[in-house]
């Protein structure tokens, strides 16, 4: 069995707090949440790194959003903390582990999305 040592000190490092904030707020720049958690960015994802070190973290409850392009569905919103919090560990664990995932694997995966699941099946 494969070890991966001091893993979690990595995935909740400030530094990779960092980069995560940076890709999880791509894009959305112009949202009011984004906008209120980039004016305390540093503070927020000092906090952020208190709580995932003391593991007392948890992540926020998520939200349902009604859209209606290009057709009327239902979408499932998370925090942005969620999102940072999801590229810190998918950023340090997928590259460790991605290569054993089945040939069929696509979910949440870069270049592994729906127009490759069709062509593959």
């Amino acid at each position: 069995m494969r070890t991966f040592r001091r893993l979690y000190e990595r995935i909740v490092s400030l530094e990779n707090l960092e980069e995560a904030s940076r890709r999880a707020v791509r894009g959305k720049r112009q949202k009011e949440s984004v906008a209120r958690f980039l004016l305390h960015r540093e503070r927020r994802l000092l906090e952020l790194h208190r709580a995932l070190v003391r593991g007392t973290w948890r992540p926020q409850a998520c939200g349902l959003q009604l859209i209606y392009e290009p057709k009327p569905r239902a979408i499932t919103v998370t925090s942005l903390e969620n999102n940072i919090v999801h590229h810190a560990l998918v950023d340090r664990v997928e590259p460790l582990v991605g290569r054993s995932y089945v040939q069929d694997t696509f979910a949440c995966l870069a270049g592994h999305g729906a127009h490759r699941a069709i062509l593959r099946h």
